[in-house]
C-alpha cells in the first residue's frame, strides 16, 4: 500500500467538505417550498396600496427627460450615426473593439435647459439635440474622464 491508501484507510476524520445528513445547501433551502394561503394573504396586505402614487419612490409620474430621450428611436439613430462616422473607434484613445458610448460635447442637460424641453415630443423636434457635430465616440473609460459625464458638472 502507498501512503495515500494508508492515510485514506486509517483517517478517522470525516471529510470537511462533506455535508451532514439532512443538511440543506444554501440557495436551495426553499426549493419546492409552497407558501400557505395565510402567508400569501399577509404579503398581499403588506404590499397593498404601495403602488402608483402611494409608492415610496413616486415622483409625480415623471420619468427623467434624459432617460426618456435615451429610450427614443431617434436617439438610437443619432448614436449609430456617431459610431459609424467615427468608424467605431474611441476618438480619445483610438481603441477599437471595446464598449463604446456616444458623448454629447455640449451637455444633454444644458440643451434641455436652453431649449426649454419638457417632454419627449419637444425633444424629437429639437434640432440641436440630434446634431451629429455635437457627438463624439468614446470608450467607457475615456467617457468617465469627461467634464460632464453622468451630469457631473451639474451636481453642484
Amino acid at each position: 500500500m502507498n501512503k495515500r491508501e494508508i492515510k485514506r484507510k486509517y483517517n478517522t476524520k470525516s471529510n470537511i467538505t462533506s455535508f451532514k445528513k439532512g443538511h440543506k445547501p444554501v440557495g436551495r433551502s426553499l426549493k419546492g417550498y409552497k407558501h400557505s394561503k395565510e402567508m400569501k394573504n399577509k404579503v398581499r396586505k403588506s404590499l397593498l396600496g404601495r403602488t402608483g402614487s402611494n409608492a415610496r419612490n413616486w415622483k409625480g409620474g415623471k420619468t427623467d427627460l434624459t432617460r426618456c430621450i435615451h429610450s427614443l428611436d431617434k436617439y438610437k439613430e443619432w448614436r449609430l450615426k456617431i459610431f459609424t462616422r467615427d468608424n467605431w473607434t474611441c476618438q480619445n484613445c483610438r481603441l477599437v473593439g471595446v464598449y463604446l458610448e456616444p458623448h454629447h460635447i455640449k451637455s444633454l442637460k444644458i440643451i434641455i435647459k436652453e431649449n426649454n424641453l419638457v417632454n419627449s415630443n419637444d425633444a424629437i423636434k429639437c434640432k440641436e439635440l440630434w446634431d451629429t457635430d455635437n457627438g463624439i465616440t468614446l470608450c467607457k473609460e475615456c467617457h468617465k474622464l469627461t467634464e460632464n459625464y453622468a451630469g457631473k458638472s451639474h451636481k453642484k
